[in-house]
């Protein structure tokens, strides 16, 4: 499935595919490691396409894989494919996650997790959705931007980043105040 996704990618002329890793539920959270990586070693095998791989990092409700940059780190690293170079970042999932973008502070601890695990040139695209649920909460529930638990201050930080380091964002936000979300990301990024 995943090799079919990157092999219609190229044929379109995309950059990327992301994928979430699933569930250890029924393997435990170390097999399930090893078999992410196997399975996606098999996937890259002889892929020669132009579209490159990305891990979305996840909530870390339950079992789901990818809730950490360590792990995902990991996964990357076993893998060493040049098709899997690095992550698309939701914000939402990774704050939910623990990784804390409402203050300065907070966003320098968070940057400078992820900057010892998968470094920051491995963030290829980001998924802009505040947070409808707590820091922490290991629930996936997206918000509009402003208007959740992240709030204006840690998306200000978080536009200014991106910008930085030029990295697309991508709203995940429902369609029903998407062109405010819009509005307010350019404003926030100046």
């Amino acid at each position: 499935m995943v090799r079919d996704e990157l092999e219609r990618g190229s044929l379109l002329g995309a950059r990327y595919v992301m994928t979430h890793l699933g569930s250890a539920k029924e393997l435990g959270k170390k097999e399930a490691l090893a078999q992410t990586v196997t399975m996606l070693k098999k996937a890259l095998d002889g892929y020669a396409g132009t579209t490159k791989l990305l891990i979305e990092n996840s909530a870390g409700a339950g079992e789901i894989i990818g809730d950490t940059f360590d792990e995902i780190a990991h996964i990357i690293k076993e893998v060493g494919h040049s098709a899997l170079p690095g992550i698309c970042l939701d914000t939402q999932h990774s704050f939910a996650s623990g990784y804390d973008w409402r203050t300065k502070e907070t966003f320098a601890e968070a940057v400078e997790k992820v900057e010892r695990t998968i470094g920051i040139k491995a963030i290829k695209m980001m998924h802009a959705n505040d947070s409808k649920v707590p820091f922490g909460a290991h629930k996936d529930r997206h918000e509009h931007i402003g208007d959740g638990h992240i709030g204006i201050e840690g998306f200000k930080l978080i536009t200014l980043f991106a910008k930085k380091h030029d990295i697309d964002m991508m709203l995940e936000t429902e369609y029903d105040k998407v062109e405010k979300d819009i509005r307010v990301l350019k404003r926030l990024r100046g």
